[in-house]
């Protein structure tokens, strides 16, 4: 089984993710890290501990507090309201009670890496803070992660600046550092690819009225982004970037890759966090090219909600592909 640590902002799509992970049955999670991004680290820590409890899954799985800031402060406005103030479109929920490990986030992620060498693959779906800290806190942690898979970036244009995707956005130092470390297997999965998979009107409405508690609730948390992604971005509905991280590693065939050489923009202010791509330059990384977004769809919510499983395949069957 595939040991896994989820580095998350716990958006809406990060709800998805963690769910996904769970739930899907193939993956040892050895702990999950919180990091600033999406939401704040306060907000942060409430969502996930909902994202649990609402599959019965609250006290399974360790939580570690992490980066609240970036490396760098580049003095830009990093907030594009996507998930609202609170991560989940301002729905209102009652406070769970769940507790935070006292270890921080990176000391513990540097301590689990380095005690099982190429062992732990990291999925990294907000800001790259938390790994960035740890590499350079602890040279020997990058050499024995097995690998990381990067929701961020793009190989062409972005979604908060016309170069740069949210994630990297936040924190570029970070990503600079990421993407220029020894860590041997990089993936990385851009909003240019990840914005083909969408929560889109059909599916929405069978969530929306379902009786299922946890099917109304992604349809609720998701009205901020599906907003902003069609009127900004110009798709049917919520674009669902981080499922799809844990998405590959269920099903490899939903994404195709390419290696390729990956590049951060940290110098040029308009350009800042761009994610520059060449096929020429010797590779560091690979990167998600196409994406299945059928399959991609059929598993993710088909494993979450598994009682509208016959529901999505009738409705994916009649959509057209992207």
């Amino acid at each position: 089984m595939k040991k896994i640590i989820i580095d998350t902002d716990m958006g809406a799509d990060d709800y998805i993710a963690v769910q996904l992970a769970i739930l899907s049955n193939k993956f040892k999670i050895e702990g999950i890290t919180l990091v600033n991004g999406n939401t704040s680290m306060e907000n942060a820590k409430r969502n996930i501990f909902k994202t649990l409890d609402m599959i019965n899954k609250l006290g399974c799985v360790k939580v570690y507090e992490g980066s609240k800031n970036p490396i760098k402060d580049f003095m830009i406005n990093t907030k594009d309201n996507a998930h609202g103030n609170n991560g989940f479109s301002d729905v209102i929920y009652p406070k769970v009670n769940g507790q935070v490990e006292k270890t921080n986030a990176v000391d513990w992620m540097i301590k689990k890496v380095n005690d099982s060498p190429n062992k732990i693959s990291i999925v990294a779906i907000g800001p790259l803070s938390n790994i960035a800290t740890a590499i350079q806190k602890d040279k020997d942690f990058e050499k024995n992660i097995k690998e990381i898979i990067i929701m961020g970036g793009a190989k062409k244009s972005g979604n908060i600046t016309p170069y740069a995707e949210f994630n990297f956005y936040n924190d570029p130092e970070a990503a600079k550092l990421v993407f220029e470390s020894k860590i041997k297997n990089k993936i990385m999965i851009g909003f240019d690819v990840t914005k083909k998979v969408t929560f889109f009107s059909e599916l929405e409405n069978l969530f929306k009225y379902s009786y299922e508690k946890n099917a109304k609730f992604i349809y609720d948390i998701t009205r901020d982004s599906a907003k902003l992604d069609r009127e900004k971005n110009k798709v049917d509905g919520a674009v669902i970037s981080d499922a799809i991280n844990i998405c590959y590693l269920i099903n490899k065939r939903v994404l195709k890759l390419k290696r390729c050489n990956v590049k951060i923009e940290t110098n040029k202010i308009e350009y800042l966090a761009q994610s520059v791509v060449s096929f020429e330059k010797e590779a560091n990384c690979k990167i998600a090219v196409d994406v299945d977004s059928k399959k991609c769809l059929y598993v993710i919510f088909s494993t979450i909600i598994p009682k509208l499983k016959k529901s999505i395949k009738k409705i994916l069957k009649c959509k057209k592909t992207n």
